[in-house]
C-alpha cells in the first residue's frame, strides 16, 4: 500500500498460498459547532494488519503491518479453514468445510459515523462468538455490499 494512502485501516490476510486485503475505509473529522469537546473525529493512520493461517494448528496469526508484532494468535474451532473478506472489509470469513461451520475473525479495524463526522476505531483482533453452520459450506462470494 502506498503511504500516501495510509487513510484505509484494515487487515491483510495470507493463507497458504493465497492472499487477500481486509480494510475499512478511514473517515474525517467534519468541522461543525455542534460537535462537543469529547466527541472529535479521530483518525487512525495505518497500513493495516496481516492475518497468517496456520493450517497444521488452526491458528490465526495478526500481525500489525505497520510495526511488524504480532497482535495475538486466534485458535479456530475445528479443522482446515479457507479465508475470505467481507464485503466491508472488515472481517476474516473462515470457512471450515469439513467441520461444517463459518466463522468469522473482526481485524479490530474499522469506522463508524457519528453523524458530523467519521471516527476510526483500532482495537485487538478477535474471534466472533458468532458463526454459521450448515452441510459442507463451500462457496464464497463478495460483489460490492453483499456476500452469500
Amino acid at each position: 500500500m502506498k503511504k500516501s494512502n495510509r487513510r484505509s485501516v484494515g487487515i491483510t490476510i495470507a493463507v497458504a498460498a493465497s492472499v487477500m486485503l481486509l480494510s475499512a475505509c478511514g473517515g474525517s473529522s467534519s468541522p461543525d459547532s455542534t460537535l462537543s469537546n469529547d466527541d472529535v473525529g479521530v483518525t487512525i493512520d495505518t497500513d493495516g494488519r496481516l492475518a497468517l493461517y496456520d493450517s497444521e494448528n488452526s491458528v490465526v496469526t495478526m500481525l500489525d503491518l505497520d510495526s511488524g508484532t504480532v497482535l495475538d494468535s486466534i485458535a479456530l474451532p475445528g479443522g482446515d479453514a479457507r479465508l475470505y473478506t467481507s464485503p466491508d472489509k472488515r472481517y476474516a470469513v473462515a470457512i471450515q468445510r469439513d467441520d461444517n461451520k463459518v466463522s468469522f475473525i473482526d481485524g479490530g479495524l474499522y469506522t463508524e459515523d457519528h453523524v458530523y463526522h467519521l471516527h476510526d476505531y483500532m482495537k485487538d483482533p478477535s474471534l466472533l462468538d458468532f458463526g454459521l453452520t450448515g452441510t459442507r459450506p463451500t462457496h464464497y462470494s463478495a460483489h460490492e455490499s453483499n456476500a452469500v
